[in-house]
């Protein structure tokens, strides 16, 4: 005999009338539904991470090359500064030598246009054997063959723009190749110096 179920299978109870009304299937299919979801979400979560580590990792790797671009850029500032603060120093060094020339070049005395002076001065027949320049008193030691051209040499002395009060110290007279020649001794100062 056969029995038959006249209980609609929403109804009823027990293992078979899970299977005969499909409730059953549908159970496996939601849990493998649920299972496949979970697997998938764990599968995007590790490549998520996995992205996130990358990423985070190029993101590291660019901040130590920036901090080292810094850091480089922090010594050649610091060197730059150091080497501007030594040229401003050298300027400052500079200028006061410069200043310290431009004293100096007033004050100096001018040996080179002070004996083209002294040869000017000197008549074309006369001759100096020795020339004594000092600040105090100049002495000039010569010869010529005439007084007059002695007498013109302490005038011209006389009106020179760098020597005073020139004036016969002595004058000797001489013979030499046959010729009469006087040989002179004249003091003098140095104007300005």
């Amino acid at each position: 005999m056969k029995r038959i179920n006249l209980i609609p299978p929403e109804f009823a109870s027990g293992k078979k009338a899970l299977v005969e009304s499909g409730l059953l299937m549908q159970a496996v299919i939601g849990a493998v539904v649920l299972v496949v979801i979970m697997a998938l979400i764990a599968i995007y979560s590790t490549i998520s991470l996995n992205y996130g580590k990358q990423k985070k990792q190029a993101v590291d790797e660019k901040l130590s090359h920036i901090s080292a671009q810094i850091e480089e850029a922090e010594s050649t500032k610091q060197s730059s500064a150091d080497q501007l603060k030594n040229i401003e120093d050298r300027i400052v060094v500079l200028r006061k030598k410069r200043e310290q020339l431009a004293r100096l070049d007033v004050t100096r005395t001018q040996w080179s246009q002070i004996l083209s002076e002294f040869k000017q001065s000197l008549p074309d027949r006369a001759w100096a054997d020795k020339l004594i320049l000092e600040t105090s008193k100049c002495q000039v030691f010569g010869g010529t063959y005439s007084n007059a051209d002695v007498s013109k040499f302490i005038a011209n002395l006389n009106e020179s723009e760098y020597f005073s009060n020139a004036t016969f110290v002595r004058t000797e007279s001489n013979t030499v190749n046959k010729e009469s020649v006087i040989f002179f001794e004249i003091s003098f100062e140095l104007k300005n110096i």
